[in-house]
């Protein structure tokens, strides 16, 4: 988020040897390396890193789970194929649908199963509206019915083709993503697909307005000066 990616790969470099034996939490931090790389137009090495160092196959731990839909998402927004991967990460969401355990979550859990059409997209999104209806007592779910249910909505429209929802969805809570939790990083992807979805829609003066912020944020970022670009060729 500081725009200094060969940073940030040399200090993990320097400490990878750190990871071999620590818990799940390394996969996350493989993730941030690996977000590194994306930015400097590193795919191979990026889907690399996904294959062999955060993919794990038999893991359904929802933190895991985040960082194979956001870098899979990530790498979409850079348009790389990314092949079967989002079939294989769905097949472990399909019975979570329900889960409503962190808007956050939830929020991936839905552009997951959007991502390959399943037929558990629409359950996983009437489940969270129901949970934040019936459970307006817990700081989660009030959360969610301010956010996380349009934020919901949005991804899944995204994955869709249907840009015009998303950000009418989107566009009125991306200033309150913090209240769902998660990181500056993290949360990011949510703008650049508002934003993504805001130029595939020909939305000129917001998509140049959207752009402007961001590359005011990280003046020498890939995606962010390619987007800014596209929206400057926007009539």
């Amino acid at each position: 988020m500081t725009d200094t990616p060969e940073e940030g790969i040399a200090w993990l470099v320097e400490t990878e040897a750190n990871l071999s034996d620590v818990n799940n939490f390394r996969y996350h931090v493989w993730w941030h390396r690996a977000l590194m790389h994306l930015d400097l137009g590193q795919y191979d090495k990026t889907l690399e890193l996904y294959d062999q160092t955060i993919w794990d196959p038999v893991s359904d731990e929802y933190l895991d789970l985040c960082n194979n839909a956001a870098l899979l998402m990530r790498l979409e927004l850079h348009g790389i194929d990314v092949g079967h991967r989002w079939q294989d990460l769905a097949e472990k969401c399909r019975h979570r649908k329900a889960d409503c355990i962190l808007t956050f979550i939830d929020a991936h859990f839905a552009l997951i199963l959007a991502a390959v059409d399943d037929a558990a997209t629409g359950p996983a999104l009437d489940a969270q509206q129901e949970y934040a209806r019936t459970n307006s007592q817990e700081d989660n779910a009030r959360v969610a019915s301010e956010v996380g249910v349009e934020l919901a909505r949005g991804l899944v429209a995204y994955q869709r083709g249907d840009y015009e929802a998303t950000i009418k969805s989107m566009l009125p809570i991306r200033y309150s993503l913090p209240g769902i939790g998660g990181s500056h990083a993290q949360r990011d992807l949510f703008s650049m697909i508002l934003l993504d979805a805001t130029l595939r829609e020909g939305r000129t003066e917001l998509a140049r307005s959207l752009a402007a912020e961001r590359r005011g944020r990280q003046p020498t970022n890939s995606w962010s000066k390619l987007a800014y670009d596209r929206a400057m060729a926007l009539t």
